[in-house]
């Protein structure tokens, strides 16, 4: 971990921060660079190819639902959908005193309900966030603040504005040490959107362009401060703590860069709000993308609600992919549960469909021969290998 000392001067980067950067943004280039390259930058390559993946929201009942429970299902629903703009979230709903489907049993394994409605949040698929993002009482106001939440909307607006990663920064509550922090954090991001070029275009990249619309293509990166006692940011705070491992500490303030359309990339919290990991990531965001499956790109899509079409003018530029046929067999099309009858009269004889319905899951591209992917992990390992003894010696000589 690389550490500053308490005053940090805002002018030009340190020698040893240099080398710092230079280490991590190696690693970094290691760990996700594959051989194919293109001169589209990072961000604006998963902004124009990679919608976000899909949420699930368990919501677990006993019995049919009451009046109230089917208001919260009608509130839930406007809340995903407004205008154009849909969260990338699907809703469903389980009866745990009837049979359970392999899905909905997954999700409730391991919850301990303590009354009912129970929500479990899972989180969405293709990222290195899994399992659980949220498990407790379904309250209207917690459900609606994990979907979406006024920062939130300020980075949709400034994603589709052509920013190429917003950078959120979180207070951990002690002034001085957040104060700090923010500093050094904005100080390097305004430098490094000073100092770095987009990408030479390459004839040779084929198919893989720009789309034809008005987004600016610049390099950009503004700062979010949230507050941690923002109450109506207090779901964003639980995803984004919980989105990555180990979970940034309580006490430290830390940030997280947004890019693409919602894609968390990186977290950095305490001491690692630091010039050499800041830059590094900037610089990786900023530079030709490599990556081939939108899996191959660091950190896990965000919650939240947007209408990224109009940033394609009604067009949306696709990749051809391989279904994920092992999904697709399973597929099942959630239904609400029928609502509790008033007295005298009869129990429904059918359920409505959520306006949010079961969308396919992304899918996956299929996997390279054996042989083929023994070498690369090979291959990968020497160079990390090489990469870490490198960065080893550079401390060394710096100390």
């Amino acid at each position: 971990m690389i550490r500053q000392p308490a005053a940090y001067p805002l002018g030009a980067i340190t020698q040893r921060t240099r080398r710092a950067r230079s280490a991590v943004l190696a690693l970094l280039l290691m760990l996700f660079t594959p051989a194919w390259c293109c001169s589209v930058p990072v961000f604006r390559y998963a902004l124009e190819r990679w919608p976000p993946s899909t949420y699930e929201l368990w919501l677990f009942h006993q019995g049919p639902l009451t009046a109230a429970q089917q208001l919260l299902a009608d509130d839930l629903d406007r809340e995903v959908l407004q205008g154009g703009a849909q969260a990338n979230i699907q809703i469903q709903w389980a009866d745990v005193s009837g049979a359970l489907s392999p899905a909905a049993a997954n999700a409730w394994n391991g919850q301990q309900a303590a009354s009912f409605l129970h929500a479990t949040l899972l989180f969405a698929p293709h990222g290195s966030a899994n399992g659980v993002a949220y498990a407790g009482p379904a309250d209207a106001t917690v459900l609606r603040g994990l979907i979406h939440s006024p920062r939130r909307q300020e980075v949709v607006e400034r994603l589709l504005g052509g920013d190429s990663a917003v950078w959120l920064f979180i207070d951990s509550g002690v002034p001085a040490v957040d104060d700090q922090a923010f500093e050094r954090l904005t100080a390097t991001l305004n430098q490094m959107a000073q100092e770095l070029k987009l990408p030479e275009p390459d004839p040779a990249d084929g198919d893989v362009r720009l789309a034809d619309h008005d987004t600016p293509l610049k390099i950009s990166f503004p700062v979010v401060r949230i507050s941690r006692s923002d109450a109506a940011e207090q779901g964003l705070v639980t995803l984004l703590t919980n989105a990555f491992s180990p979970a940034p500490p309580a006490a430290q303030p830390f940030t997280v860069a947004i890019s693409g359309q919602g894609r968390a990339i990186a977290m950095l919290s305490g001491d690692e709000i630091d010039p050499g990991y800041i830059s590094a990531w900037c610089e990786f965001i900023a530079g030709p993308c490599s990556c081939q499956v939108k899996a191959e790109l660091p950190g896990s899509d965000l919650l939240m609600r947007a209408d990224w079409s109009q940033l394609k003018d009604g067009r949306r530029v696709e990749e051809p992919e391989v279904p994920n046929i092992a999904a697709l067999n399973h597929l099942q099309t959630p239904k609400k549960p029928p609502v509790a009858p008033r007295a005298g009269q009869p129990s429904p004889t059918t359920s409505t469909t959520p306006a949010n319905a079961l969308q396919t899951p992304a899918s996956i591209p299929s996997a390279p021969p054996l042989l083929g992917s023994v070498a690369l992990l090979a291959g990968a390992a020497f160079v990390l290998l090489a990469g870490l003894s490198v960065w080893f010696l550079l401390r060394r000589r710096g100390e």
